[in-house]
């Protein structure tokens, strides 16, 4: 009575109360969540703008006290402007824009040692020798921004294949894969703390892994 998460369904297969309650309100969540997500949308130009102008103008900054690390952090921001090259012009800008901006402002922070443009995507890549098992990967549209992984990687295939979804999902991208991965992820390694092994089964992840062929991830949800 009045407490819409009451109750819950695991199995998915009761989608229309979602519908009902909808109804029953005067549509006011899908109105709320729409207004809020076009809001996000509408500033990412800006984000992004922002993230590629602060890192171009740290690399200037940079050149006086260390040359030789300027030059390799603008080498990084020219191929990760690269990227913006690989996407579908207006069917994946969405999520092009947040992954280049996630890059530049990686690149501005140090994170990035090497950009690799490989299979019409950008592995953004940060190398951390002393922990090798350590690795993870966040795409949106052809940039994989990633840490400890190399295009050889099972992880990367995995990447490659949500860099597929993009292409296909287009403007739905976001919501429907990007977002729930990464709660999903959240809640699987902190909350559950099962190292994984629920978010490597949903359905966005499992797809993702067919799509790219990662021999080693989970075919099935």
């Amino acid at each position: 009575m009045n407490n819409p998460l009451v109750y819950s369904d695991p199995t998915g297969e009761k989608w229309w109360h979602w519908a009902l309650v909808d109804i029953l309100t005067g549509g006011m969540a899908s109105l709320t969540i729409v207004s809020t997500y076009s809001s996000i949308v509408s500033t990412l130009p800006a984000i992004q703008g922002t993230a590629s102008a602060l890192d171009y103008t740290s690399i200037w900054f940079k050149g006086f006290d260390d040359p030789g690390a300027a030059g390799k952090r603008f080498d990084n921001a020219l191929k990760i402007d690269a990227g913006l090259f690989l996407h579908i012009p207006g069917w994946e800008t969405e999520q092009t824009l947040t992954g280049n901006g996630i890059a530049h402002f990686r690149n501005l922070t140090g994170n990035v040692d090497n950009v690799e443009i490989e299979n019409w995507t950008l592995l953004v890549n940060d190398d951390d020798p002393d922990n090798p098992t350590d690795k993870w990967g966040l795409t949106f549209g052809p940039y994989i921004n990633s840490y400890n992984i190399k295009t050889e990687n099972d992880i990367y295939y995995h990447e490659f294949g949500h860099t597929i979804q993009s292409r296909i999902l287009g403007p739905l991208y976001t919501s429907k894969v990007a977002i729930p991965s990464g709660l999903s992820a959240w809640y699987s390694y902190y909350l559950k703390g099962d190292q994984g092994e629920y978010h490597n089964k949903t359905w966005y992840e499992v797809w993702a892994s067919n799509l790219g062929a990662a021999p080693n991830h989970e075919k099935e949800f």
